[in-house]
């Protein structure tokens, strides 16, 4: 299966076959407005001895439920690791096709899916689901070391994706579990139920794109799983987020982590909180590059509404279902993939 760096660097001005179809095109294009992402600010968690201050609880919490997309600032991984994992990053990606593939294939573990199109997820589902992105791919079950399982012989790139990812894994666990507290289920409800037991790492490629009116990065959907942590490349605006009927291009501020909740949090939290419709789109002037940070149930993991029963608490608007099962949905309708919870609606 050939890479899309693959046909870029053959001289391919648009291959024809990452065209998408006329409903899924990205318009409009450039005159969205601006939205600018609600903050959670995570500076009080250095203060003092107490770790979960009411005040981090409430903000992640206001943060979470008023898009489903927002940033956190002061969430202690510092400028350099950042810097230097997005350098690393991108330095993978630039490297000459042949010595791409290469040290793709050094990269290759038993924890990862190694350098790929992202069409490679669809394979024998669609018959052209091509995007415009190449990935690296890694995930790890959370019984795991904190560090990203990635060979020796590629240590350069380990230490410094691998090592923002031993950083933002705390933070968005941290996450998760102010989430839970706020939804009153107590601070290890995820973890007690299996929803945080995969781990995936994506460092994604959006090469510059000489035709964007006619392909998109990703195109609209809802993650399928519990939440993301997103870092983009300096300047890069590539994410966006349909809201009051129109997509918007969302904002982060220097240094900020962009969080996505996704739809087993929907489900789990029993539609208080809800996964976002979302895109990214790819641009003529200039690549992108950003590394995602996301947790997931195992597929053997029944996904539920957690509140049922309790006082005051809602009807169950979801049935009980198996990750796997929930997944299978998400990737056979992912052209229409906003639709798929409501197929688990009671």
């Amino acid at each position: 299966m050939r890479l899309l760096a693959e046909f870029l660097s053959e001289g391919n001005q648009f291959p024809l076959d990452y065209k998408l179809l006329d409903r899924e095109l990205p318009i409009p294009l450039y005159e969205e407005p601006i939205h600018d992402l609600r903050v959670a600010d995570l500076v009080c968690l250095s203060w003092g001895t107490n770790p979960r201050p009411p005040i981090v609880l409430d903000s992640v919490y206001q943060a979470a439920i008023s898009d489903g997309i927002f940033q956190v600032t002061n969430h202690g991984i510092t400028p350099r690791v950042m810097e230097r994992a997005m350098q690393g990053a991108t330095n993978f990606f630039e490297l000459p096709i042949y010595q791409l593939k290469s040290k793709a294939a050094e990269l290759k573990s038993e924890y990862s899916d190694s350098y790929s199109s992202s069409y490679v997820h669809f394979s024998g589902i669609h018959d052209r689901a091509k995007y415009w992105r190449d990935t690296v791919f890694f995930y790890w079950p959370s019984q795991t070391s904190q560090t990203v399982n990635i060979p020796d012989h590629a240590s350069k790139f380990n230490s410094s994706v691998g090592y923002y990812a031993s950083k933002v894994r705390p933070l968005a666990e941290k996450l998760i579990s102010f989430i839970s507290e706020r939804l009153e289920l107590g601070e290890s409800y995820f973890d007690e139920q299996g929803l945080t037991s995969v781990r995936r790492l994506n460092i994604n490629s959006y090469p510059r794109c000489p035709q964007p009116a006619l392909t998109c990065g990703i195109p609209q959907h809802i993650n399928p799983d519990l939440l993301t942590i997103t870092f983009e490349s300096s300047g890069a605006h590539g994410i966006q987020v349909f809201k009051n009927n129109q997509w918007q291009s969302v904002k982060a501020q220097p240094n900020a982590l962009i969080v996505t909740l996704g739809s087993q949090m929907q489900v789990v939290s029993n539609n208080v909180l809800k996964a976002p419709v979302h895109r990214v789109l790819v641009n003529a002037e200039r690549g992108r590059t950003s590394i995602s940070y996301a947790i997931a149930p195992s597929n053997d993991t029944d996904v539920k509404p957690a509140a049922i029963g309790r006082p005051g608490a809602e009807p169950q608007r979801y049935s009980s279902y198996k990750y796997s099962d929930y997944l299978v949905d998400h990737m056979t309708n992912y052209r229409d993939a906003t639709s798929v919870v409501s197929h688990f609606e009671v």
